[in-house]
């Protein structure tokens, strides 16, 4: 038994690092961060750190490494093109990654989460692409964005197999943009 207060007042930052990173959704981790000042003070120091274990250990957001990359890349083009200039065309993909291009920022965990949408979206078209959407709304995805039903001779796995499919398609959505 857990003395009372201990999550809020002396546990240590790296055991509630530990139980933010072994949540379920980033909705849960939002959820534990409003629990009491501490454990939100821990939440608003680490939270790109939080936020990217969850997003790399759950289907919440696949292809995360890529997203950032090509938000990171997608920056680069944006700042040339705001300074009247061409973008460069020396750059590699790897010296955007998380190993080269060091830890994200809120801003580009935003930008990644904002190309996640888009992929979402391509997802469902690809699947479903003479459906009307929203009217339409024939097709449904679950709580992590994946499409889990619609007219079943247009879902192009099985149910099953949906969440490794939509994966897929992420990540070539983002290495295309890339």
């Amino acid at each position: 038994m857990v003395a009372p207060g201990f999550l809020s007042r002396t546990c240590p930052v790296e055991l509630l690092l530990e139980i933010f990173k072994q949540l379920p959704s980033t909705q849960d981790a939002l959820s534990f961060a409003l629990t009491c000042r501490h454990i939100n003070d821990v939440w608003c120091r680490n939270a790109t750190s939080i936020l990217l274990a969850l997003w790399r250990r759950n289907s919440e957001f696949p292809a995360v490494e890529e997203a950032l990359i090509a938000a990171r890349m997608t920056k680069v083009v944006v700042e040339a093109e705001q300074a009247d200039r061409l973008p460069p065309t020396d750059v590699r993909p790897g010296d955007f990654s998380i190993n080269d291009g060091g830890a994200p920022t809120i801003l580009e965990l935003q930008s990644a989460r904002a190309l996640h949408h888009l992929a979402r979206a391509l997802s469902v078209a690809f699947c479903h692409h003479n459906v009307l959407l929203p009217t339409g709304r024939q097709w449904r995805v679950d709580n992590h964005g994946n499409q889990i039903s619609g007219p079943l001779e247009r879902t192009p796995e099985e149910l099953s197999r949906m969440p490794e499919w939509s994966a897929r398609v992420h990540k070539a959505i983002y290495r295309t943009m890339i």
